[in-house]
C-alpha cells in the first residue's frame, strides 16, 4: 500500500513540474500613468427565489430579480513606443482595487492580447485593452 502511495505521489510531483516548466517570466517595462477614470455600472440577471413552508403546511415563495454592482477603472499608459487604454472591471466588495498615483510610473508587460500590471502596493492585475496608440516620433 505504501508503495502506490510512493508512485502516486512522484506521478503528482511530475506533472506539476511539468505544469510550470512551460511559464516563461514576464518581459516587464517601464511606462507612465497619463490618466485614470472609474465608472460604476449594474448588470441584472436570474432571479433568486426564497421560499418556506407555513405551520399550516402550504409552501410561501417569493422571486426577484438578481443585480450585481461593478466599478471599472480606466487607465491610460504611456510607453516606449505605445500608448496603452486599458481596463479592470471589479464585480466583488473583497476584489482589490488597482492603487496607481496619475504621472508616477507604472510597471508593465504585454502578451499577445493581455495587459499586466503591477500596482504601487506590488500587487499584479490581468487588464483588458481597450486601445493601443502608436506613438510618432516628431522629426
Amino acid at each position: 500500500m505504501k508503495h502506490r502511495y510512493s508512485i502516486a505521489l512522484i506521478a503528482i510531483l511530475s506533472i506539476s513540474t511539468l505544469a510550470f516548466a512551460g511559464k516563461k517570466e514576464r518581459q516587464w517595462k517601464t511606462g507612465k500613468l497619463v490618466d485614470s477614470a472609474n465608472e460604476t455600472f449594474t448588470r441584472h440577471g436570474g432571479t433568486n427565489t426564497q421560499g418556506h413552508v407555513n405551520s399550516d403546511g402550504t409552501y410561501t415563495a417569493g422571486t426577484s430579480q438578481v443585480s450585481w454592482e461593478h466599478e471599472k477603472f480606466i487607465f491610460t499608459i504611456r510607453g516606449d513606443d505605445m500608448i496603452y487604454v486599458v481596463s479592470h472591471v471589479i464585480s466583488f466588495r473583497w476584489s482589490k482595487k488597482v492603487e496607481l498615483t496619475v504621472n508616477g510610473p507604472v510597471k508593465y508587460a504585454v502578451e499577445k492580447r493581455d495587459f499586466y500590471l503591477v500596482d504601487e502596493n506590488g500587487r499584479e492585475f490581468k487588464m483588458k485593452i481597450e486601445k493601443k496608440i502608436l506613438i510618432e516620433e516628431k522629426q
